[in-house]
């Protein structure tokens, strides 16, 4: 008969792997999540610049910033916000039909500015 010691040994074996491999998987299904988060960024991003360059033949795109992350709310979602500062001889009217799809009706769609605007803020 195997003593009480080497059965509780077995029992804080077992605990001891469980915790270990939990740990383990929560580490790696986070790590797994953030690389799926951010990579759905920056396709996003590519395809919006690629947009851009398709609907205005005269477009410069002067800087790009892209965050993914919780950004706000409760952290049961990610938010993937991409900022693209671009030039074009285009009128405001003709960019903002041209990039209407990209509009949702969540408040989240995009928010499209004219430079002067942008920089008065700076």
């Amino acid at each position: 008969m195997k003593s009480k010691l080497t059965i509780c040994m077995r029992v804080l074996r077992f605990f001891g792997m469980l915790l270990l491999f939990l740990v383990v998987g929560l580490v790696g299904y986070e790590l797994f999540g953030m690389a799926v988060n951010h990579s759905a960024g920056a396709i996003q991003t590519k395809k919006l610049c690629e947009t851009l360059e398709e609907s205005f033949a005269d477009a410069a795109i002067l800087d790009i910033h892209e965050k993914t992350g919780h950004v706000s709310g409760n952290g049961n979602h990610v938010d993937m916000l991409t900022v693209i500062v671009f030039r074009t001889e285009k009128p405001y009217e003709d960019v903002l039909a041209s990039l209407s799809p990209w509009n949702t009706s969540d408040g989240w769609g995009f928010d499209l500015q004219q430079l002067s605007m942008y920089w008065s803020r700076v």
